[in-house]
């Protein structure tokens, strides 16, 4: 027999026109939209861009768990959530997460700007000082050769402050243009196409942004190299790339911009003394590197819940994976992928 809802509750949810069940509905229709009109491989395409980034962070033994690598997380994680708001129809909010995560970016780079974020990030982190302003922020990268390097050529500065101020709208909302409705529509959440077109629109422009940023810091990130030759799946955090992230940031950020980064990279003698160090090393055997695949599988398995719900999970991510790449795969990497979801399968049998 069903519960009767209490009186408390008749009366409140009459009240919430912005409700979860519409947001479900309006999540639907957005992932129609998304599968039909391409968008699905595009936000793909963004999302792994930080997630390359993320992995490639560079750390060292005096900055590993120091918090330098808070601010990009948070970057990151806004980005994921303003794309969860986007589906649910809240475009306003979305947009404001995304501004969010723009001053975030730019706040990852300040901090770790002179490579001594494990020591002045301490009472940022602990929240007991202040979030520098913009200008503050921008008067350090400016003083950095890299920056100035950039800035010369291609005015980052001047493209963060428009898009900062542009997505401020929202957070104040300026008009009828950047309110909950945005211009189209009235008392609930719903798919708005334009609403949704917008927001990608400024995803593209604020990831652009702060991953030329990143790599202006970072330049190696521009250096294509085949690092799998040297370190397998183990590439150390040095602020490297793999080759389909360096191709995917160039993609976003335009051969031009890409140009003057490269050139940067060339004077910077931090990378030249990394790439002298990692072409010395000798290349690595493909049971090396199959090894490496194979106690990764198994540590991400068992730390998931085990092999029985772990490998579950995992099961799932390989056949997701499959499906998405296998059309760009090589017969080898094809193989390489079965043989490995064949060994962890066995694996986790005789460990159940």
């Amino acid at each position: 027999m069903k519960k009767k809802a209490s009186s408390h509750q008749q009366g409140l949810v009459p009240l919430l026109i912005y409700n979860c069940d519409k947001s479900v509905e309006v999540y639907r229709q957005s992932e129609k939209f998304i599968e039909e009109n391409g968008y699905e491989y595009k936000l793909f395409s963004l999302i792994t861009i930080y997630q390359c980034i993320s992995q490639q962070f560079p750390h060292t033994d005096i900055s590993l768990g120091s918090g330098h690598f808070f601010p990009w997380m948070e970057c990151y994680e806004e980005i994921k959530i303003s794309s969860n708001l986007c589906f649910f129809g809240f475009y306003k909010q979305a947009m404001i997460s995304l501004r969010t995560a723009l001053e975030l970016g730019v706040l990852s780079i300040y901090w770790n700007l002179d490579d001594n974020a494990h020591e002045i990030i301490k009472n940022w982190l602990n929240s007991e000082e202040d979030t520098p302003l913009s200008k503050k922020i921008w008067k350090k990268l400016e003083g950095h050769s890299n920056f100035e390097l950039l800035q010369k050529k291609y005015d980052i500065k001047k493209e963060f402050k428009h898009l900062n101020n542009f997505l401020s709208n929202y957070v104040h909302s300026k008009g009828v243009k950047y309110c909950n409705s945005i211009g189209f529509r009235t008392g609930c959440q719903k798919f708005e196409e334009v609403g949704f077109l917008i927001w990608y629109k400024l995803l593209e422009r604020v990831t652009k942004v702060i991953v030329i940023l990143y790599l202006t810091k970072y330049p190696i990130g521009v250096i294509k190299y085949d690092y799998s030759k040297k370190f397998g799946i183990d590439i150390p955090m040095f602020g490297g790339l793999e080759q389909f992230g360096v191709e995917a940031v160039e993609r976003l950020i335009g051969n031009d911009v890409f140009d003057i980064i490269q050139d940067i990279a060339k004077v910077d003698e931090n990378i030249q003394r990394i790439m002298g160090k990692v072409s010395t090393l000798p290349n690595i055997t493909d049971e090396d590197v199959e090894n490496q695949v194979i106690r990764l599988a198994k540590s991400e398995i068992e730390l998931a819940g085990g092999p029985e719900v772990g490998f579950k999970n995992w099961l799932r991510m390989q056949e997701s994976i499959y499906d998405q790449c296998k059309d760009h795969w090589s017969l080898k990497q094809k193989e390489n992928h079965q043989r490995l979801v064949g060994h962890i399968t066995n694996w986790a049998k005789e460990n159940c």
